[in-house]
């Protein structure tokens, strides 16, 4: 139908218990924010959470986030709620979470059988590479 044709969406909230905290739910009930975690995917919706804090933001919301890229956190609680709701078990990857370094992350998704480790090259290390000049002018 006419869904079919609409392109997809994602909205990106950072800083997101300051929306889909628990305090801000419990206070204010659900709101859109949360309404689309749970059910945006059927209108072609996507919600992009980002935080330091996953224990804050209700179960129900992290687990209907598909796709989860994990940077590193020192924070034991917030490792907890992460591995817990991740697609795939990354129980033993507890301390790797807690270890990981700038530019690495760990990524789940109910679309890979496999959490993946990733590496990313820093921005001014691709600059310096290419040789691309930077305009100091700005």
């Amino acid at each position: 139908g006419e869904l079919d044709r609409k392109p997809v969406a994602t909205i990106v909230i950072e800083e997101a218990p300051r929306v889909i905290g628990v305090d801000v739910l419990t206070t204010r009930n659900d709101n859109i924010y949360s309404t689309i975690a749970k059910e945006g995917r059927k209108f072609k919706v996507g919600l992009t959470a980002i935080t330091q804090l996953s224990s804050v933001i209700p179960r129900s919301i992290l687990a209907n986030m598909n796709t989860k890229i994990i940077l590193g956190n020192e924070m034991k609680q917030e490792r907890e709620a992460i591995i817990s709701s991740a697609s795939q078990d990354l129980s033993e990857d507890d301390k790797n979470i807690a270890s990981l370094d700038k530019g690495e992350a760990i990524i789940t998704s109910i679309f890979v059988p496999f959490a993946m480790p990733i590496k990313i090259p820093l921005f001014e290390d691709i600059v310096k590479e290419k040789g691309i000049p930077r305009d100091t002018t700005k």
